[in-house]
């Protein structure tokens, strides 16, 4: 049945994200509805406003596209960079459910909270911490999870301004994409390597 009643405004504004993020990543409507697992007439129904983003493909999209979930969900800067999600986190959310309200509920307090912990240990904004520091654990550590210490966080960042401009945007790109495929592939690895790191060193006798 078609909608009679048109979407609120916000449904409106995050569909022409999507709507956006398709044209420019030059695919047909088809192909980006299958890297979502989705179909063509959601994705369709999407971006002419007619449907409201589903938390479960929200996300997905912002995984996909390495799109910050502030920025679907408000349009807030930075747009790249998806924050994961810890899987406490992800059990609280309905994949059914409006992208914005499980974002508003679930996913905004910590973005914030992690936005403040940037500031307040690097003195940057995340879209400097972006550029400067691709591996800081404050960007890739998942939202909902406990971060290292600032010990640990100084081992695991890397410096990239010391880098050339084209040569730091190169090594970026390789990086996140790799990150990314990893991630996917071996979702606890990185709990697991900062349980490690965490637990008490012993003292050698």
């Amino acid at each position: 049945m078609p909608r009679t009643k048109p979407l609120p405004q916000r449904e409106q504004l995050i569909c022409r994200r999507v709507a956006k993020l398709r044209h420019d990543t030059n695919l047909k409507r088809v192909a980006f509805a299958r890297e979502l697992g989705t179909d063509s007439s959601t994705v369709s129904n999407i971006e002419h406003c007619r449907s409201p983003v589903r938390s479960g493909l929200g996300e997905r999209i912002c995984e996909l596209l390495r799109v910050n979930q502030g920025w679907l969900a408000d349009g807030q800067k930075p747009e790249i960079h998806c924050f994961p999600l810890s899987p406490i986190v992800k059990a609280q959310i309905d994949p059914q459910e409006l992208f914005s309200r499980a974002f508003d509920r679930e996913i905004k307090p910590l973005l914030e909270q992690r936005r403040a912990e940037i500031l307040r240990v690097h003195g940057v904004s995340i879209e400097r911490l972006l550029v400067e520091r691709a591996f800081s654990p404050l960007l890739w550590t998942p939202l909902g999870d406990q971060l290292p210490s600032a010990d640990e966080q100084g081992l695991m960042s890397l410096d990239l301004s010391r880098l050339s401009p084209d040569l730091a945007a190169v090594y970026l790109r390789t990086v996140l994409d790799a990150t990314a495929q990893f991630w996917k592939e071996h979702p606890d690895a990185l709990e697991n390597i900062l349980r490690a790191t965490r637990s008490p060193r012993r003292k050698k006798s």
